[in-house]
């Protein structure tokens, strides 16, 4: 008898991660998301982050678009609760029709030292300012992107002590991959998102994987694997210019 056919090859996925983002309303100056998090795993707790499009501007001598995002709420671990107070300023701005240049961050806090609570500032710059291209990946296709920098950090003196300035090389290489669109389930309500799947090419096997609101690119899932525990933060609350999705 003839041989049997082979199976005929299944048919690629289609789609463009470019479904999953509006970049240019998030260049918009003035757009806000409002999105509240509960934390499930190791770590429990509530957080919510505000964050707002900012003007054009400067930093470090680069023309990018500033972000301005707050973070509060309380974390737990271990039986010790942490209260979370930070201030973040992203700058980034959109280079192509599915790229945006990332140039640095700041990130200002308060910690409890000794009984004493002393102002922190985080200051990272991009060197050279990198271009990610997650946006235009096609559906069930991965990209790796690498990245260079440093970090100063400021932790402010105690009681009259000068501040202590250290600086720090930082480099990373992260594998991104587009999984699918799907419905997923939080919280806040039921969602078509796009997944996606990313770890740090030095552990492949930690991976997160996050979902995204089809065309508003907002988080409203994520699932990290650290391969002894599963970590989640899903949505209970998500508003994009003051109304609720």
């Amino acid at each position: 008898p003839a041989p049997a056919p082979a199976p005929a090859p299944a048919p690629a996925p289609s789609g463009s991660a470019s479904q999953c983002y509006d970049l240019a309303l998030f260049e918009t100056q003035g757009t806000n998301v409002n999105a509240s998090y509960v934390y499930g795993g190791p770590v429990t707790g509530n957080q919510t982050v505000d964050a707002t499009v900012g003007a054009l501007t400067t930093f470090e001598a680069q023309s990018a678009v500033e972000n301005v995002v707050r973070t509060t709420g309380s974390n737990t671990v271990a039986g010790n609760t942490t209260t979370i107070d930070t201030n973040g300023k992203y700058y980034a701005r959109r280079t192509g029709a599915a790229e945006v240049t990332q140039y640095g961050l700041l990130l200002t806090a308060t910690v409890q030292i000794a009984g004493f609570t002393v102002p922190t500032e985080s200051k990272s710059v991009w060197s050279p300012p990198w271009i990610d291209r997650r946006y235009g990946l096609a559906l069930g296709a991965s990209l790796t992107q690498t990245y260079s920098g440093s970090t100063t950090s400021t932790v402010g003196g105690i009681m009259g002590a000068p501040p202590t300035v250290t600086t720090t090389p930082v480099s990373a290489s992260t594998t991104t991959k587009f999984v699918a669109v799907e419905s997923v389930t939080v919280p806040a309500g039921t969602y078509s998102a796009c997944k996606f799947e990313e770890f740090d090419t030095a552990t492949p096997t930690e991976i997160t994987t996050s979902w995204l609101i089809v065309g508003k690119g907002i988080m409203v899932k994520t699932m990290a694997n650290t391969g002894t525990d599963t970590q989640t933060i899903e949505a209970t609350a998500v508003k994009l210019n003051g109304a609720a999705l």
